[in-house]
């Protein structure tokens, strides 16, 4: 089964990021329990929170940043204490992600499901209220947030001194956004791709037992 996945991650290769191989098969084993217990707990997709959690600290509990952030979903101190939890603890790190996640996600109730979740993962990244610029800068140039192309273009605004200057919080690293929901989106996809393919191979099992037998 590890060289079929090893083969499907190849050849997906072509198509998006890479998770690495080492990783799905060393680290996501220890902690994808736990993304499906908060993810049903918070009504969110477990390999959703999986890719933000890559995205976030390559599945590192250790895992820090120059800016303080901490742990495997990478959560500021004030985030962490904002939700009671422990940032450090892994499982603690992963419920408090998925809430916080999950609260972001109803922030945005208004778009569809696909924009909704790319405002939310914009948000966990550069923080809502630079996301809220966006969506009323968009709104006075009667821009439709809905398509991707658009979001990523006001997204870029958040560090050109020219937009930035005229909003209400200021400079963001705009282009560190748009890199981050396209990340964790091709995680997402490469997730879903290999869940796919195990199912498969859970189905087929019992077909490929010899007659003989």
């Amino acid at each position: 089964l590890t060289e079929q996945i090893d083969e499907d991650l190849r050849s997906y290769k072509d198509q998006t990021g890479m998770i690495e191989f080492s990783d799905m098969i060393t680290k996501l084993p220890t902690y994808e329990d736990l993304f499906k217990e908060a993810g049903e707990s918070y009504n969110v997709d477990w390999k959703l929170l999986a890719a933000i959690s890559y995205q976030e600290s390559k599945w590192d509990n250790d895992a820090i940043s120059p800016t303080g952030v901490r742990g495997l979903m990478m959560l500021t101190k004030n985030t962490a204490d904002m939700l009671k939890v422990d940032r450090l603890e892994p499982t603690e790190s992963i419920s408090g992600g998925a809430k916080y996640f999950s609260s972001l996600l109803k922030k945005y109730s208004t778009f569809s499901h696909s924009s909704k979740v790319n405002l939310a993962l914009a948000s966990y990244n550069a923080g809502p209220n630079h996301i809220s610029d966006v969506i009323v800068l968009a709104n006075k140039d009667k821009e439709d947030l809905e398509d991707w192309s658009v979001l990523r273009k006001y997204l870029y605004k958040l560090n050109q001194k020219k937009y930035y200057k005229k909003m209400k919080y200021g400079y963001a690293r705009g282009w560190e956004a748009v890199q981050y929901v396209e990340n964790v989106k091709q995680y997402y996809d490469i997730l879903t791709f290999l869940e796919a393919k195990d199912e498969k191979f859970e189905n087929n099992l019992f077909d490929e037992v010899p007659n003989t037998l």
